[in-house]
């Protein structure tokens, strides 16, 4: 059984590749716009893969993780040539940014009405992946990711800005929100570990929510943070705005990936 994986250097696919070397899979990483260094651990696999014919097998997976800078094009166009080229079992990863603005939980029956260009084009990808479904007959997973911490490879989350400000030797001062918005937030470990568990199962699950299903207040949150890893910050609250997509509460309902995993 082969492992296919794209985005294995993004900010979630290395975790998801160290996950995978733990336990000597089959695995193969494809090499887009970011150099892959050489391994005899793994296989590296060049876009023209996708030409080749008797590649894959009913029982291979694939796990497709782009998450920054989606193009939604080549992402559909991906996905279709590994279709026609046999593959009966994937994995994608969504947003929470799918469902609509509102204050409380979110299940995945929750009403969908993406609000930025990245849920926007998200949401695109899994409608144009169940309309594929019809044709091709592939079980798909697609997982809703919430909010992530303990990355080292993303500048664009709150966890990343907090260790960047306490690397900072000349400016300590954070400048954030009220922080009274609750969240929820999932270690990037546990996401991986979620991930790999849920395609090695090759089900159609569709929609799934990975996440912690536990809403935590931002203030208390960055406070916790700032003392469990030593953070030398101070931060400033009432500095930022909260952005106009995001409502003040909103986490994941966790039963149905709780239900899977079990």
């Amino acid at each position: 059984m082969k492992i296919i994986l794209f985005g294995s250097e993004g900010t979630i696919g290395s975790y998801v590749k160290s996950e995978l070397l733990k336990n000597h899979y089959d695995l193969y990483l494809v090499e887009n716009r970011t150099r892959i260094k050489r391994s005899i651990r793994y296989k590296i696999l060049k876009k023209n893969f996708l030409t080749k014919k008797k590649f894959f097998s009913e029982k291979d997976i694939v796990i497709y993780l782009p998450w920054g800078n989606l193009d939604d094009f080549n992402s559909k166009l991906h996905i279709k040539k590994l279709l026609k080229l046999g593959m009966k079992n994937i994995l994608v990863s969504g947003t929470c940014f799918e469902y609509k603005k509102k204050n409380g939980i979110m299940s995945e029956t929750s009403k969908i009405s993406p609000a930025t260009n990245y849920g926007i084009a998200k949401d695109r990808l899994r409608i144009k992946l169940n309309m594929l479904k019809k044709i091709y007959k592939f079980k798909l997973s697609w997982i809703r990711i919430f909010y992530i911490y303990g990355n080292k490879n993303d500048n664009n989350n709150l966890w990343s800005q907090l260790n960047n400000c306490a690397k900072n030797k000349k400016n300590k001062n954070f400048n954030m929100s009220s922080g009274e918005q609750y969240r929820d937030y999932i270690h990037v470990k546990d996401l991986a570990k979620n991930i790999v568990a849920i395609a090695l199962k090759k089900r159609n699950f569709g929609v799934i929510n990975v996440c912690s299903g536990k809403p935590v207040q931002i203030k208390k949150l960055v406070k916790k943070w700032k003392i469990k890893y030593k953070l030398k910050i101070n931060l400033k609250f009432n500095r930022l705005s909260i952005p106009n997509y995001e409502s003040i509460k909103f986490w994941g309902s966790d039963k149905k990936l709780k239900k899977i995993l079990n």
